[in-house]
């Protein structure tokens, strides 16, 4: 394939990575990069997780970055209700409150000069809250590039999920539904707009294809790094230590957290009292912190080391109850060679099977279950965690990944 010409939009600078999408951002450009493509990063530098512009240039040849405050208010969701103007025509719906925080008059306004006096194959479009820059550069160029819609999620479902959740409050449950309204339209609007989308998972195609059939859609599940040295699961003479690794302001993972703190781990710690819970990872919000007592929770916020976090551990749960994509904290649990307990949803998409590189559990008692079978069966648990890294080997490799997106350009790219 001849070099390309990339407009990578990006929702911020994920430098250090510290989820799962910023992962997989950061390894996708520096491998286009280095297989000789020519990227231009177009990024919202946003409030919460604010970089720098040397954070920026590591991953790209040319940078087109905005400030933008991303910052949820009650007035601005109150705003986005009865307000839809934007600041471009994009020939979509007004975008939901959730989406609407990443738009930039001046950051759209610099894509579009970039795109009309330039010279791009393609627009990649990170995110769904990215698609609205690229259909708006449609919308003012001309001779504009194609669009790729990267899609992590299947966004609606994680806000049909949130506003299902009877443990919230009656106006957030309606607000919510409202949300996932306006979310599953616009979603459906952008998937019909673009020429190719990329998923990162086989289940999220298919919901993509159902809502727009005409456009090509591909999955492409995201590669992973292996740990120079597999680990070694530890002797069992000390304390048991669970733990789980995800950012922790993730809608999701808090909900995953919550749900594990309250609902299973009182039953393991039935059979195991002096087992600990350890949780780890960026930003962790006030409902995971409020989980932290010193003795059997221990609420570590961001590591240094994922990996030597990950080793410190006899176990690695994935209680993941909604949302949708592949969940890199799985696929990181199995290269290095962790024993790990999921739920069925945390493993959706991955090439991995019940009691063959993982259990797979739903349900509070069934996932206690899991978790006590593996503290209890050492054999078993180190058994799973090789044939994890082996899995990871054989089948999750980021040149294989970077080739799949470079094909889902060339079809789209070469089109025209």
């Amino acid at each position: 394939m001849r070099p390309l010409r990339i407009l990578y939009l990006a929702p911020r600078i994920p430098t250090p990575p510290f989820d799962g999408g910023g992962y997989s951002i950061v390894h996708q450009l520096r491998d286009l990069r280095r297989a000789g493509h020519h990227v231009t990063l177009g990024v919202t530098n946003t409030s919460r997780h604010r970089a720098t512009e040397t954070d920026a240039l590591e991953l790209c040849d040319t940078l087109v970055m905005e400030d933008v405050d991303t910052s949820i208010s009650a007035l601005g969701a109150l705003r986005a209700l009865m307000i839809s103007t934007e600041p471009y025509r994009s020939g979509l719906p007004p975008a939901p409150y959730n989406l609407r925080r990443f738009i930039h008059a001046r950051l759209a306004g610099r894509l579009i000069d970039a795109v009309g006096t330039g010279s791009f194959d393609v627009i990649h479009a990170d995110y769904l809250a990215m698609a609205w820059y690229a259909l708006a550069i449609r919308s003012a160029v001309d001779a504009c590039p194609p669009v790729l819609l990267r899609a992590h999620n299947v966004e609606y479902r994680i806000l049909e999920h949130t506003a299902a959740d009877r443990t919230r409050s009656w106006l957030h449950q309606r607000y919510y539904r409202l949300l996932a309204g306006q979310t599953v339209r616009y979603e459906t609007a952008v998937a019909r707009a673009v020429q190719g989308i990329a998923t990162v998972s086989e289940p999220d195609a298919e919901v993509f294809r159902g809502m727009a059939p005409e456009t090509p859609v591909v999955a492409i599940t995201p590669g992973m790094d292996l740990p120079l040295v597999p680990r070694d699961l530890r002797s069992r003479s000390g304390q048991i230590r669970i733990g789980m690794l995800g950012s922790l302001e993730w809608a999701p993972n808090v909900e995953g957290a919550i749900w594990f703190v309250r609902q299973v781990l009182p039953r393991v710690l039935q059979r195991h009292p002096d087992l600990q819970l350890h949780i780890a990872g960026r930003s962790p919000v006030a409902e995971v912190q409020a989980l932290h007592n010193g003795s059997t929770v221990i609420v570590h916020g961001p590591v240094d080391s994922a990996a030597e976090f990950l080793a410190s551990l006899d176990i690695v749960v994935v209680p993941v109850l909604s949302g949708s994509g592949v969940r890199i904290k799985v696929l990181e649990g199995l290269a290095n060679g962790c024993a790990m307990v999921s739920t069925t949803l945390g493993a959706e998409g991955l090439a991995v099977a019940d009691g063959e590189q993982l259990l797979i559990a739903d349900g509070p008692e069934r996932f206690a279950d899991a978790c006590l079978r593996l503290i209890n069966d050492e054999p078993l648990a180190r058994t799973l965690g090789q044939a994890g890294r082996t899995c990871i080997e054989d089948r999750y490799s980021w040149p294989a990944a970077t080739a799949a997106l470079e094909q889902a350009y060339a079809s789209i790219a070469f089109k025209r």
